[in-house]
């Protein structure tokens, strides 16, 4: 690390006899240490000028005079540019999830799965200073195969309808097109062109029937998960592209839910000798990779009867981590244990991987793909940059991955991802030098974001808030049990009862209701569930995702009548991804 020290040309200005400049500006953090994120160098004693969101002035400290309205001592501290989340799923919960990402520092997120009306509202909230929250690239509903992966993704099962989709999704304001593991052959080279011929890119999945050649070939933005390099990296790799292209007869080793059984193959023949023709691969494409390391881990975790309640879920909202595995019990079935030793070994070879295609060539951007098992919004980007330090990269190339490789990658390096003159003053200021330690990313002291100073103290009592709230006990887990030995009456009775007799004993907010509701749907109780979306509705008449769950509800019975009905409501209320489920009735 390259330190270079500019204090003396104060001294010698004064020497001279010079009379000092006056700087004008909005923010500025005086005598502080700049983190180079390029160079790795530390430029010590600066002074940091902001106007309105962008920095006007670096200079040495001492050598003008600073006027602000805001001056911030930063002394013995270390400015490093804003960090940035390359893969998250998050404008559904974005109210609970931007105040965890800000108070970790994280300024700019990449939206894996976007609803692009809901985008553009929120990015609306984030400019007219409504709500703080990052800067947002997006992309818009996922898009799949037919069945899809997942509900509410974009089908395209003909080339021509992933061309229509591309199209539609540009003039909605996706900022790139996101496509997923079980697009066929045909349709996915039909979306890359497209996309070529729309200017726009394609990031995401490498789909189950494309290889990892083809898919460099046809210009993937980036590669997630390592999804295509564990592939090539097998000793069946000819067998395996067989089964891509459907050589082989009644395969299971492709469809989502077969992606068990294709880690056990992939790990049971992984052949290092054929890391050679990977690396030659990736010198001639030289790909950018979000591996989203914290995601492996995670699912490790899901699966790891001995991994302890990790105090970080209780920052975030329950809804979001309904599918996580969080008691012990939960995890000791066999299949369970079969999956945590899979997804071990699996990562054994992601992680002996990592630096070696750094050294040839590869480009890395640092992605969490919270709220996925054991990932949080903000924490798991610092434990992203950590993962990347344990597979042997520096703290500086770590740091660069949530920085300034963000930026290059989006083709803004001009505008974020370092600290220089005329860029966004996106930028956080850390206690201690991170390229010592790269967990010195965690000891924020304040978040700069878009020109605008939040003490990292002040944020940090507004998310220990929402962990205190979270950890009240909540009113749905004891209405659960109470529904299914005794019936619904009885359930709506307690309810009642309890939130008269010490309403400040529970949880009561109306995310409450919507989870029981859930829950018991999940159960069959279908009727159940009804009551308590009706329930829910009532006592919280402006709740709008309400209404689209009492929707769900009344789907679930087929009463589709009444289901448009509520969902109608739940649009009037502002509910933009109920618009989907209503297009699907007409």
């Amino acid at each position: 690390m390259k330190i270079i020290f500019t204090t003396f040309i104060g001294i010698v200005l004064l020497a001279v006899g010079c009379k000092k400049e006056t700087i004008e500006g909005d923010l500025t953090i005086k005598n502080v240490n700049i983190v180079d994120v390029q160079s790795g160098e530390i430029l010590t004693s600066q002074d940091v000028v902001l106007r309105a969101d962008t920095i006007f002035r670096i200079e040495p400290h001492g050598s003008t005079i600073l006027h602000a309205p805001q001056i911030i001592d930063g002394s013995g501290q270390y400015l490093i540019p804003g960090l940035w989340d390359m893969h998250v799923h998050n404008w559904w919960g974005y109210q609970d999830f931007f105040p965890l990402l800000i108070a970790n520092g994280v300024t700019g997120i990449r939206e894996m799965w976007g609803n692009m009306p809901e985008i553009n509202r929120i990015r609306q909230l984030v400019e007219m200073d409504s709500i703080t929250g990052p800067d947002m690239i997006s992309a818009g509903a996922i898009v799949d195969g037919n069945p899809p992966a997942w509900e509410g993704s974009d089908i395209a099962d003909t080339p021509e309808k992933g061309r229509e989709i591309v199209r539609k999704q540009k003039a909605e304001g996706a900022d790139f097109i996101k496509v997923y593991s079980l697009l066929e052959r045909d349709v996915y080279f039909a979306i890359a062109d497209e996309c070529k011929k729309q200017n726009i890119q394609f990031h995401g999945h490498i789909p189950q029937r494309i290889t990892l050649p083809e898919a460099l070939e046809a210009a993937h933005g980036s590669i997630e998960h390592f999804y295509g390099i564990l592939e090539f990296s097998s000793s069946k790799y000819e067998y395996l592209t067989q089964v891509m292209k459907k050589g082989v007869e009644k395969d299971t080793l492709i469809g989502f839910r077969n992606w068990y059984k294709l880690a056990d193959f992939l790990v049971d023949t992984y052949d290092p000798t054929r890391e050679q023709a990977l690396f030659e691969l990736v010198e001639t494409y030289k790909p950018w990779v979000c591996p989203t390391l914290v995601v492996w881990i995670g699912a490790q975790r899901n699966f790891d009867p001995d991994y302890p309640y990790d105090t970080r879920i209780d920052y975030v909202p329950p809804y979001s981590i309904n599918n996580w595995r969080l008691k012990k019990e939960d995890k000791q079935d066999s299949i369970s244990k079969l999956n945590f030793q899979t997804e071990v070994n699996s990562y054994k070879i992601v992680e002996k991987l990592l630096k070696n295609l750094k050294n040839h060539g590869a480009k890395y951007l640092a992605g969490s793909d919270y709220p996925n098992p054991y990932t949080f919004p903000g924490f798991s980007i610092h434990e992203e940059l950590e993962l990347f330090v344990a597979a042997g990269f520096s703290p500086l190339e770590a740091l660069q991955t949530a920085t300034i490789n963000p930026a290059i990658f989006l083709g803004i390096e001009n505008k974020i991802g370092s600290i220089h003159v005329g860029k966004k003053a996106n930028m956080v200021l850390l206690a201690e030098n991170p390229l010592d330690n790269i967990k010195n990313t965690t000891k924020i002291d304040a978040v700069i974001l878009r020109g605008k100073y939040h003490q990292g103290q002040v944020l940090r009592e507004k998310i220990e808030a929402i962990a205190t709230y979270n950890r009240i006990p909540k009113i749905k887990d004891v209405l659960f049990p109470v529904i299914l030995n005794q019936g619904i009456k009885a359930g709506i009775d307690r309810y009642y009862e309890l939130k008269a007799a010490n309403p400040e004993k529970y949880n009561f907010d109306e995310e409450q209701l919507n989870s029981l509701g859930y829950d018991l749907l999940e159960e069959k109780h279908f009727e159940e569930a009804i009551k308590i979306f009706e329930m829910n509705v009532e006592i919280f008449p402006d709740y709008a995702n309400g209404f689209d769950s009492l929707g769900d509800g009344y789907m679930a019975v087929g009463d589709k009548q009444k289901a448009k009905m509520v969902w109608q409501k739940a649009v009037e209320l502002g509910n933009v991804v109920t618009n989907d489920k209503l297009q699907l009735l007409d």
